[in-house]
């Protein structure tokens, strides 16, 4: 099992979109280039930006209509 977790520590860096566009990077490397099973997020459960972006790529990579 993999474990990931990302910081985007500038504030004039939020909402931008990079933590996202990181996490799709790395899942595609992961799962793509790597072969593996699993990456789990690592994220704390205060951490509300970082569970929404897992929970937006999760659905677009497995909620597909």
């Amino acid at each position: 099992m993999t474990y990931y977790k990302k910081l985007v520590g500038e504030k004039e860096y939020w909402d931008k979109g990079y933590g996202q566009d990181a996490t799709k990077l790395l899942l595609d490397y992961g799962f793509n280039l790597l072969n593996l099973n699993s990456i789990m997020p690592g994220t704390f459960s205060f951490d509300e930006r970082a569970i929404t972006v897992w929970l937006k790529i999760w659905k677009l990579l497995f909620l597909k209509e």
